[in-house]
């Protein structure tokens, strides 16, 4: 870390200096001053990566206004980015949009079909709703893709498990 400090110390206008700070901090567990030195990134003219960290650390630092910002930023100049649009499933779902939420998974998926977390969060979601068969298929999909995965299998069990009150 005292090497990304350092170069920042010398460059303090340097996006890509500020950009790799953020990501080292994140790193360290200290989102907070992650999210401010991806803050400055951003406001330097640094790209798309800066931006998505910038939402990711708003949305763990509970900052939605300033996720959804920069989600929307990133979607305005790259419509199909898989991350911005996996983000902006989380934010919609996060609000309770069920219907927004999954369209924004969805998107995610056919922009990169192997985007772990938009795969798992769509089918826990649809299972949650009751959409079994909606998320048994992307449940299956998920463990197809990442076999083994204790997550995915803990999932896809999760959603062939039978409902409270049905024999």
């Amino acid at each position: 870390m005292e090497f990304a400090r350092q170069a920042v110390a010398l460059a303090p206008n340097d996006r890509d200096g500020r950009y790799a700070l953020a990501l080292v901090l994140d790193a360290k567990g200290r989102a907070p001053e992650a999210l401010i030195e991806a803050g400055r990134a951003v406001a330097l003219g640094a790209g798309a990566d800066a931006r998505l960290l910038q939402a990711s650390l708003a949305m763990r630092t509970g900052d939605v206004a300033l996720a959804q910002r920069a989600t929307d930023e990133t979607l305005r100049v790259a419509p199909n980015d898989a991350r911005a649009l996996y983000n902006l499933g989380l934010l919609e779902q996060r609000r309770g949009h069920y219907n927004a939420a999954r369209e924004a998974y969805l998107r995610a998926l056919r922009a990169d079909p192997t985007s772990y977390g938009a795969r798992y969060n769509l089918a826990a979601m649809t299972n949650a709703a009751g959409a079994t068969d909606e998320a048994r298929h992307h449940a299956t999909l998920l463990l197809r893709a990442h076999p083994g995965d204790r997550r995915a299998t803990e999932l896809l069990q999760s959603v062939n498990r039978p409902s409270e009150g049905t024999h």
